[in-house]
């Protein structure tokens, strides 16, 4: 009977290796690199103070949408009061959505913090006034 020669044999299965490394780290980046469904971030340039109100923007990057909240702290007299911005709003996939905080005290930096089911992001704004 006549087989397969040492050397095909040799060479078939170094590509079959070869393959099945290739479908392996193919199968194993997708999985690791997935986006999480809900990842938000705080736009720091776009963030601003402007008299009696601090403007947030939230942007998700992540896959699915979300209800967002966001909040403003400052500190007043050693004493930190934070308040809620708005009501929650709706931010789809890789939108960006702007928020309308009232100041609660005088010049200085605000804490701010963008919320949702499992994700949240801080930022800060400094006002001048």
């Amino acid at each position: 009977m006549k087989g397969v020669s040492a050397v095909i044999a040799t060479i078939l299965m170094l590509v079959i290796t070869i393959a099945l490394a290739g479908l392996a780290y193919s199968y194993m980046s997708g999985i690791l690199t997935q986006q999480m469904s809900v990842v938000l971030k705080i736009d720091g340039g776009a963030t601003q103070c402007s008299g009696n109100t601090i403007a947030v923007y939230v942007k998700n990057d992540g896959t699915n949408n979300a209800s967002v909240t966001v909040y403003s702290a400052a500190t007043a007299g050693g004493l930190v009061s934070a308040t809620l911005c708005e009501a929650a709003k709706e931010v789809a996939s890789g939108a960006l959505v702007g928020f309308t905080c009232t100041k609660t005290g005088t010049a200085g930096y605000y804490q701010l913090r963008a919320s949702s089911t499992g994700a949240s992001s801080p930022g800060s704004v400094y006002c001048s006034s």
